[in-house]
């Protein structure tokens, strides 16, 4: 019985990290994929999650059976466009909703300096070298809502 708990947890384990290993370049796909699209417009004004569906811009992996963007936790992906220094639309926000603690934490590690700003429910975590890990940890404890901002 230990040895098979122990096999087990080793897989669940490594089936945990292969998420974050998966879906990190699909969030970096994402932001890539928004960025080529809204450039020669000179915003993002008009971007919704809807709107990203209809124009082919998530990852075919975050598309699933039921047609909305998922997560490789199968949580909801969300795109919007966001004001910056006041200016509308001139941002993006990539919102991962309900991620587990471990998810939470292992994603917005990993993503490092791809993005401007990280949020966890709302409060600011920083990015790369500014990463509040002590913070990020705490916010992430019970699963939370995570905003990548561009």
């Amino acid at each position: 019985m230990a040895i098979s708990t122990g096999i087990f947890a080793t897989y669940a384990s490594a089936f945990k990290g292969s998420q974050v290993a998966d879906e990190t370049p699909r969030l970096r796909a994402l932001s890539t994929n928004l960025q080529q699209a809204y450039r020669s417009r000179g915003s993002y004004a008009g971007l919704t999650t809807n709107s990203a569906m209809l124009d082919n811009l998530f990852p075919h992996e975050m598309v699933w059976a039921g047609g909305e963007p998922v997560s490789a936790w199968g949580t909801p992906v969300r795109v919007l466009s966001m004001p910056v220094n006041g200016v509308p639309d001139a941002g993006l926000v990539i919102s991962y909703e309900s991620l587990p603690a471990d998810a939470c934490v292992s994603l917005a590690t990993n993503v490092g300096t791809a993005f401007h700003s990280i949020t966890v429910d709302d409060r600011p975590v920083g990015v790369g070298a500014d990463l509040d890990v002590g913070l990020l940890g705490q916010l992430c404890a019970q699963g939370a809502t995570v905003n990548f901002f561009r």
